[in-house]
């Protein structure tokens, strides 16, 4: 038993058969806080401390997944290309929309930053929070930052856009669907635009879209606004 834990087949396989079993039960529900990544996190982290399995073993696989997010990230080029058209007949606003919520994320992290007295480390390690994966812990290791908090705050940025975005934007009166796919794919990334997609394909759409532009905006403008929160 042992020597299959300390496999990277383990990792692998605990990941899916826990992240599967809840897509499956919680499939068709309504309730935005049946988050299927969230419950499988906690379920993983359950089973490790209960089964006293060592958090290296559970990482040789899992890191194979993780593997895959670089090739995820150049993979977002496919749906720039297929909203090719629509990028080109909304140009403005979309380039404007998402820039301006890159912008507020900034803000956001800079005012708290100042409120709480933010380390350096931990400002660098929040600020790319609402791009994809890949894309912020990249950002994270070159200028400073701690990659596993950047990882955390990436998750839990998703995570409130998919429990709590599409009330918000209902609350503040949003329902054209390329600014509501917008909206949940520049600040909650792909686990948003997950939740967008189950509002319509235009919506789903122009939230793959927001991922990919949101990660070009935050990789190029990250070394110019730096050292304001440093």
């Amino acid at each position: 038993m042992k020597t299959w834990l300390n496999d990277p087949s383990f990792g692998i396989l605990l990941t899916l058969a826990v992240f599967v079993f809840y897509s499956y039960l919680f499939h068709g529900k309504k309730n935005p806080l049946l988050n299927p990544l969230i419950f499988s996190m906690l379920t993983i982290i359950a089973i490790l401390a209960l089964g006293n399995i060592p958090l290296d073993y559970y990482s040789q696989g899992a890191d194979y997944i993780s593997f895959l997010l670089g090739p995820v990230t150049v993979a977002l080029a496919l749906p720039l290309y297929r909203e090719l058209d629509l990028l080109k007949l909304h140009m403005v606003p979309i380039l404007v929309g998402v820039f301006l919520g890159i912008l507020a994320g900034f803000a956001s992290i800079y005012l708290l930053g100042k409120l709480f007295h933010f380390t350096p480390t931990l400002m660098v390690s929040l600020l790319p929070k609402s791009t994809t994966m890949a894309i912020a812990v990249g950002l994270s290791e070159n200028f400073g930052g701690d990659p596993a908090l950047t990882t955390i705050y990436v998750i839990i940025a998703g995570n409130m856009g998919f429990m709590f975005g599409p009330s918000l934007l209902k609350i503040l009166g949003i329902k054209h669907k390329t600014a509501y796919g917008l909206g949940l794919g520049s600040s909650s990334h792909a686990i948003g635009t997950n939740r967008a997609m189950e509002s319509g394909p235009t919506e789903g759409a122009m939230g793959s879209l927001a991922i990919g532009l949101a990660g070009l905006m935050t990789s190029f403008l990250f070394p110019f606004v730096l050292p304001l929160f440093i």
